[in-house]
């Protein structure tokens, strides 16, 4: 067996001869028994660990690195996530309103016109999209009918109405669900969407530039990713896209680099989406984690972290 199974004692002395510093192994051990070695240990050692020693394929930790410090991290990335997570879902219910009412506005005859692929983009290249999307709705109206009861929206309107309204169905969709809704519609419902969130972002930063069709498929398309990793629970301050999308149509947006990959690109491109306020509590709260957490390194120090998010020193 090439993973034999280890007690909690066993894996604080594999790190203990690694070089990691464990101060109170009781306290330890329960933090791995809440959190598990593979989590913590895996998903956040890599800034402490000596450089030279991943290339020799020899894990050693840092001076004055900590079992502590791995902990704060994992704790750091967690209060991260949420308000990340948060203002993800914000745009998501933006992007969602945004969406139903302008496709029920144009196609207002039928009672399922969103389930009619006629209503949808004639374009070859975006069939794929069309078809996923249809069976999505589909089998969303299906599922939710199937499960709920009475009281619960979708088997309500079913029966009191006969049919689901778009803007009641969209509730029961993800980031990604929606996703390709947006990507499957015609030019004309893309771009009064992506007018939406323009004319706000010009009136609020007295900006003179719009957001068009592309550029919102590419902010879904980072904000979906992120909003995976924080659903799954997963390490976000590291976190890549291995294949960022197109990064020169947001120059004119920013003074700042955009890679199109990181933390702090989603944080640039929210700015284009949410409200003000929205954004500027997102940038107030990540501030202040950052700021609770300086004291907590000592073999690195809160700003290398950032730095691993992106976030120019």
């Amino acid at each position: 067996m090439d993973k034999p199974f280890k007690t909690h004692d066993e894996q604080l002395e594999i790190l203990s001869s690694r070089g990691l510093s464990i101060n109170n192994r009781e306290e330890a051990k329960i933090v791995l028994a809440q959190i598990n070695y593979y989590n913590l240990i895996n998903g956040y050692k890599t800034p402490f660990l000596e450089v030279n020693s991943l290339r020799e394929g020899e894990e050693r930790y840092k001076s004055k690195s900590s079992f502590k410090e791995i902990y704060a991290l994992h704790e750091m990335d967690r209060e991260l996530k949420e308000v990340v997570f948060f203002s993800l879902l914000r745009f998501e219910k933006l992007l969602k309103t945004s969406c139903a009412y302008h496709f029920s506005y144009l196609h207002r005859e039928g009672l399922y016109p969103y389930l009619q692929i006629e209503n949808y983009s004639s374009s070859q290249h975006q069939l794929a999209y069309t078809l996923k999307n249809i069976s999505t709705l589909s089998n969303t109206i299906s599922r939710e009918n199937r499960n709920s009861d009475g009281k619960k929206p979708i088997k309500h309107y079913i029966k009191k109405h006969g049919h689901i309204p778009l803007w009641v169905l969209v509730n029961f969709l993800t980031l990604g669900n929606i996703s390709y809704f947006y990507s499957s519609l015609d030019e004309t419902l893309q771009n009064l969407i992506a007018r939406d969130f323009g004319e706000r972002y010009k009136k609020e930063y007295c900006s003179k530039e719009k957001i068009s069709k592309t550029e919102l498929i590419e902010i879904i398309k980072i904000c979906n990713f992120f909003r995976n990793v924080c659903a799954h629970d997963e390490v976000m301050y590291s976190f890549s896209l291995n294949k960022p999308g197109q990064t020169a149509i947001f120059k004119k947006f920013f003074d700042e680099k955009y890679t199109g990959k990181n933390l702090y690109d989603l944080l640039l491109v929210l700015r284009l989406v949410l409200p003000k306020d929205d954004c500027q509590k997102l940038i107030h709260s990540i501030l202040s984690i950052k700021r609770s957490y300086a004291e907590a390194f000592t073999s690195i120090s809160v700003d290398d972290i950032f730095k691993a998010s992106g976030f120019p020193s």
